[in-house]
């Protein structure tokens, strides 16, 4: 490392010593405006000492990402009398919706105005829409859509299963299933109200992740209605040893979500071995499923599902359930 370099440069975490402040969130020019270089400011984020919470807007590695510290980052970047609204918004409710490419580029910001001119700069997503007082609340002084109109923008506007992982996440997080179906006469005739009526009734908070349920939905568009999240395994005595993430009780099957392969540590890879082997004995047939067999270019998620179904059919001999499937 350069000897030009700051000490407070060469470490796992910032601390004091660093111009920068280290408890709330700051923009690129507060950086510059604080001492910190370009090329410093550079070597920060490519060591991820720093981090970009949302665009435009940044902070240190070790700020605990909270609503608080999201809308404290938005608060740099969002223009007076404009609404934050879609994924933007479910960001700050705490929900995760964003596309999947925000784990490498930054996602633009999606504000709205209320029957005034839309937002044009650069990094946002602007547009007008018609909102009911009710469908504003206020975060940390920022103007939001409320986690249930949040909710139906998304269930409408995503792509199909998006728009069910957007939803059971914010059922997740404490939308009432009622409410949201109750809300959808309000929406007739409006664009993507199909899709919605369709996926409203179907989503359920006991997905732990998108992921899985974009899993789970693809379970139940192959026909394999049996399919249920988060259902434990018991040991001889009934004591609870393993939760799978999607379980089709009559075929013995179990789909498990793993991620990306790149990001599993050698000892998760491990405990994941020993929890296969152990439900493997008890007669279950485990799938385990990658982030590329449901989001990789060209990918079906249908796909993983017809093989999972066919490996546990084969472990069962070929027995069908009544009313079989495939």
């Amino acid at each position: 490392m350069s000897r030009r370099l700051p000490p407070w440069l060469d470490g796992p975490l910032l601390n004091e010593t660093c111009p920068l402040p280290l408890d709330v969130p700051f923009t690129r020019a507060q950086a510059m405006q604080s001492g910190v270089t370009r090329r410093q400011f550079q070597i920060l984020c490519e060591r991820g000492l720093v981090k970009e919470l949302t665009h435009g807007a940044y902070a240190v590695a070790q700020l605990r990402d909270t609503i608080e510290s999201r809308a404290r980052a938005l608060q740099l970047v969002v223009p007076d009398a404009v609404l934050v609204v879609d994924r933007t918004a479910a960001w700050l409710h705490g929900v995760d919706a964003l596309p999947r490419s925000a784990a490498y580029e930054p996602v633009p910001l999606e504000l709205v105005s209320r029957n005034e001119s839309r937002t044009r700069r650069a990094g946002v997503r602007g547009g007008i829409r018609n909102l009911l007082d009710s469908d504003v609340t206020q975060v940390e002084g920022l103007r939001v859509t409320t986690p249930l109109r949040t909710a139906i923008d998304l269930g409408r506007s995503l792509r199909r299963h998006d728009a069910f992982a957007a939803l059971c996440s914010f059922l997740r997080h404490g939308l009432d299933h009622g409410d949201l179906q109750r809300q959808l006469p309000r929406f007739r005739r409006m664009p993507g109200v199909v899709q919605l009526r369709e996926l409203a009734p179907l989503a359920t908070g006991l997905p732990e992740s998108p992921p899985e349920a974009v899993l789970l939905l693809a379970c139940w568009d192959a026909g394999v209605d049996s399919a249920v999240p988060q259902q434990w395994e018991y040991d001889d005595e009934g004591r609870p040893c393993y939760r799978c993430d999607i379980t089709v009780p009559e075929l013995r099957l179990r789909f498990e979500y793993q991620g990306v392969a790149a990001h599993r540590s050698p000892e998760k890879r491990a405990a994941d071995a020993v929890r296969k082997a152990w439900l493997e004995a008890r007669g279950w047939c485990v799938v385990e499923v990658w982030a590329a067999d449901l989001f990789g270019p060209g990918v079906d998620p249908l796909d993983v599902v017809y093989a999972g179904v066919r490996s546990a059919r084969a472990r069962l001999g070929g027995w069908r359930p009544e009313g079989e499937f495939l």
